[in-house]
């Protein structure tokens, strides 16, 4: 059995939530398929939470429907990473804005992952303890190896066929989690691995507590995590 949960919070400071989420489990033709993805709207430009939006829609409508087996699943996230970016383009043209997201969607089928990322939404993977980031972050980095929030990829700049795409064979107990900066910006890998394990429970606690902590760290931005949990496939 999978399990997917997730929750999305407007940052202190913003006026609007850029981030937009989608998590999702189903049965198909015997098949147990889950989807998870987050996308967050470039912070400083125009209308970022339309593009996010948008985004999440189109995943919501081929996704469901249009993913089969783990054969016909690249070619489906390809085609909508495809159509997200002409969107967003269109937009950006018809309303003389400059605006973009991220994506990172990952979709299981039975035990096998597949996750798809463009921009710095991470996707971390989480065995036995250890937390491995399978996503890549298409971003500047500082002299010193930190991340900074320019985006060197996104949706929106026609670098769809651009992205990272990598695979993984799960098993029993495995946790995957796709996460916003807002969120993966203070906290450490233990602590990450603990919130993860208590969301499986969906303790309204945990998330406003999380969320307090967060807060109390100085992180302003919006903060978005979705995940799922293979609970008994081996």
């Amino acid at each position: 059995m999978i399990k997917v949960s997730g929750f999305t919070t407007q940052g202190k400071i913003k006026s609007v939530n850029e981030d937009s989420i989608f998590a999702k489990r189903w049965i198909f033709k015997d098949q147990e398929i889950a989807a998870i993805a987050v996308a967050d709207g470039m912070g400083g430009y125009d209308c970022g939470e339309v593009h996010s939006q948008t985004a999440i829609k189109i995943l919501k409508e081929h996704v469901q429907w249009e993913i089969l087996n783990i054969e016909n699943s690249q070619e489906i996230l390809d085609q909508c990473f495809s159509i997200i970016d002409h969107l967003s383009r269109l937009y950006n043209q018809e309303n003389m804005k400059q605006g973009g997201t991220t994506l990172t969607v990952a979709v299981i089928i039975e035990t096998i992952l597949i996750m798809k990322n463009i921009g710095d939404t991470r996707c971390f993977f989480i065995r036995n303890g250890v937390v491995e980031q399978l996503s890549e972050d298409h971003a500047i980095f500082d002299t010193k190896g930190n991340k900074t929030s320019t985006l060197t990829k996104c949706l929106g700049m026609g670098m769809s066929e651009r992205a990272y795409t990598t695979m993984r064979k799960l098993q029993k107990g495995d946790i995957v989690i796709i996460t916003s900066d807002g969120f993966y910006n203070k906290l450490d890998e233990n602590e990450m691995i603990k919130i993860a394990e208590l969301m499986e429970k969906q303790d309204e606690t945990v998330i406003s507590s999380t969320i307090q902590t967060l807060y109390d760290r100085g992180e302003n931005d919006n903060i978005s995590i979705v995940f799922f949990n293979l609970l008994n496939k081996l």
